[in-house]
């Protein structure tokens, strides 16, 4: 019987195996599901939270399309007509020189009020502005860089008039080839 009791014990310990991998299975799986979750879970959150910076993003663009064209506004007389135009050609020139457009269009707002206010006409007053943006873009000027040149631009404007050494002082540290354009 040393010999039944071998057996025995051989199929009692293939149970015992079973048992113990069907357990382990078992477990395993449920490890497995629970990864699915938090795998699943997460896929959401990450999708979730992409919606919501859309979300900002549309928003962000909407302040910046109505700050321009408030400024606007104010620099053409509350004239809609020329404001829908001025925004057409910011948009235009923002794609053509790949500067964006709240950017373009912020600094844009600011020079065409003081533009208007020393009675430049709206053909004169985009010829200067999309010349020192080109000169900018050429030069390779970073956003403070424009940004410095335009408000320098904007102050001499704002005096009423502006002298060719006041213009090489103000903007040829910033804008050098700028003076050949304007």
């Amino acid at each position: 019987t040393p010999l039944y009791s071998s057996a025995a014990s051989d199929v009692y310990k293939r149970q015992a195996i079973q048992e113990a991998t069907g357990e382990t299975r078992q477990s395993l799986g449920l490890f497995e599901r629970l990864r699915g979750q938090i795998l699943s879970l997460a896929a959401a959150y990450i999708g979730l939270y992409s919606a919501i910076n859309q979300i900002g993003a549309v928003v962000n663009s909407y302040r910046t399309l109505e700050a321009a064209q408030n400024r606007l506004s104010a620099a053409f007389g509350q004239d809609q007509q020329q404001t829908r135009k001025e925004l057409g050609f910011l948009s235009q020139q923002a794609d053509r020189l790949g500067v964006s457009f709240g950017t373009l269009a912020d600094e844009y707002g600011k020079f065409a009020i003081a533009a208007q206010a020393a009675n430049f006409s709206a053909d004169a007053t985009r010829q200067i502005f999309l010349a020192v943006a080109e000169a900018g873009r050429v030069n390779k000027l970073s956003t403070e860089q424009m940004s410095g040149t335009f408000l320098a631009l904007t102050q001499m404007i704002s005096k009423g008039t502006v002298s060719s050494e006041e213009l090489r002082r103000q903007l040829g540290d910033r804008l050098p080839l700028s003076l050949i354009h304007i």
